[in-house]
């Protein structure tokens, strides 16, 4: 991982209540986002073992094409349409294990992760995404989007 490129082992998340989220994703996504823009390998460790996304696909009744639909929907539901419909995403073999390349332009505007009523801003600093205080976030979209 570095600062452009992030591994996700798993794009949804299974919380307490059942339901699937892609918090990790969407902190991933939105960093890139407000930074330089970067890579999201999904079905990758952090470790860089390449597990793949097939138990996701498989678990998802509509295959790889429902999978796809759930992710973008809930992207498009924490992070809005826009921010979304920027993602560019493809299917690739690494030896023999299917996972999922999601390319992530760097956004003309800040892209806010909507999280318990709140709005988020993240962004990337080295490998890591992080959240930041409102002051933080004002002076960074000062220099960021001038």
């Amino acid at each position: 991982e570095s600062e452009t490129v992030e591994f996700k082992e798993s794009a949804l998340q299974s919380t307490k209540s059942g339901k699937s989220r892609p918090h990790t994703i969407v902190r991933a996504i939105a960093g890139l986002a407000n930074a330089r823009g970067g890579t999201l390998l999904i079905g990758v460790k952090d470790d860089g073992t390449v597990s793949g996304i097939a138990a996701e696909v498989e678990a998802n009744a509509k295959g790889r094409d429902g999978w796809e639909l759930n992710l973008f929907t809930k992207l498009k539901d924490v992070i809005g349409a826009a921010a979304a419909s920027a993602l560019q995403l493809r299917f690739q073999q690494f030896g023999g294990v299917e996972v999922a390349v999601v390319r992530v332009p760097p956004s003309p505007v800040p892209v806010y992760v909507r999280h318990d009523g709140e709005q988020l801003l993240f962004v990337r600093i080295g490998n890591q995404c992080l959240a930041l205080d409102a002051k933080q976030a004002k002076d960074y979209c000062a220099k960021r989007w001038p």
